[in-house]
């Protein structure tokens, strides 16, 4: 699907059809400032195919389709909490710069991370032609920063939005969703480059500095 398309669809689905009831939330702040930040997200990084799925399953475990539920999951509950349980009147301005700045963090971190990686970063856990272990820019410090960005702004959505149950939500199945990324990955990059990746592991945490 094209890649403007499929955010479209993605922002209908998640941001706006969850409010349904609540029309009049849709063109609130909140509301826009997350679309925009959605927009961001899906339009900074390869368009993505079920045919890549289909032909990439082996490699990638499906690990793909398991991030795109566990984040759709997530947005869909900060959403439909902040909309029907009084969270638009009533929020703090503190948890809501926090989760400003964590929305705005992640999407830069994984905006960087994709363009340090250039045509290296795929949608799906493959291996590019001549692919090369690269260690510049936010890989310096982890592993997979673009997963730590992505981390950081899907969680940032309920913070902003004041949801605290979704924030649960959001920070479980985004762990649950890298962990098994990452582990896919990094079993793959580990056979394809060796002892220059056990080295670099040695050196760098997987997704958050200094601790894992």
């Amino acid at each position: 699907m094209n890649k403007l398309l499929f955010t479209i669809a993605a922002i209908l689905l998640l941001n706006i059809a969850p409010l349904a009831g609540k029309p009049e939330l849709i063109l609130h702040y909140k509301s826009l400032l997350l679309i925009v930040a959605a927009a961001c997200l899906w339009l900074s990084q390869p368009a993505f195919s079920t045919q890549e799925a289909k032909r990439d399953k082996s490699s990638d475990r499906l690990s793909i389709i398991v991030i795109l539920i566990m984040s759709s999951l997530s947005v869909v509950a900060a959403v439909t909490e902040w909309g029907y349980a009084n969270n638009a009147v009533q929020s703090s301005v503190t948890m809501t710069l926090i989760g400003a700045l964590l929305l705005a963090a992640g999407i830069g971190i994984r905006v960087w991370a994709i363009q340090t990686l250039g045509k290296h970063f795929t949608a799906t856990v493959t291996l590019t032609n001549d692919h090369q272990l690269v260690r510049s820019g936010p890989y310096r410090w982890v592993r997979h920063p673009s997963y730590l960005g992505a981390f950081m702004a899907i969680t940032g959505c309920p913070v902003f939005l004041n949801a605290w149950w979704a924030t649960g939500v959001a920070i479980a199945a985004m762990t649950i969703a890298y962990y098994l990324r990452i582990g896919v990955e990094e079993k793959m990059l580990s056979a394809y480059f060796g002892d220059k990746y056990l080295e670099y592991s040695k050196q760098t945490k997987r997704i958050i500095p200094f601790i894992w």
